[in-house]
């Protein structure tokens, strides 16, 4: 989705029946502190789950660029950055983390 955005095809905005990418991006989110809640595989830990998404974090941090202020999202990024993912677009966090706001200042500059 994210390369078609570069190529002017909106994949992002794609939506059938309320179910978006979004929706699909989010679902995992939960399983990263609670993988013992996956129902269709047992036995995975909660190290097994975080390594898992350490090495696919990529779309986290696109994500988080695209829906900015998503919790869930925020705690896992937070934790994981920088995250650079060869096979998942590079480094994510260099290309997809927003600028942090500037600085206030006071009156004049100080």
């Amino acid at each position: 989705a994210e390369v078609a955005a570069h190529a002017g095809i909106d994949l992002w905005g794609y939506e059938l029946r309320s179910v978006s990418l979004m929706t699909a991006a989010f679902y995992p989110l939960y399983y990263y502190y609670y993988p013992e809640k996956w129902k269709w595989a047992e036995g995975i830990s909660i190290d097994a789950a975080q390594q898992m998404f350490r090495q696919n974090a990529a779309f986290l941090e696109i994500i988080n660029r695209r829906r900015p202020n998503v919790h869930a999202i925020n705690l896992i990024v937070d934790e994981l950055r920088p995250i650079i993912d060869p096979l998942g677009g590079g480094a994510v966090t260099l290309t997809h983390h927003p600028a942090p706001p500037p600085k206030r200042r006071g009156w004049f500059g100080r």
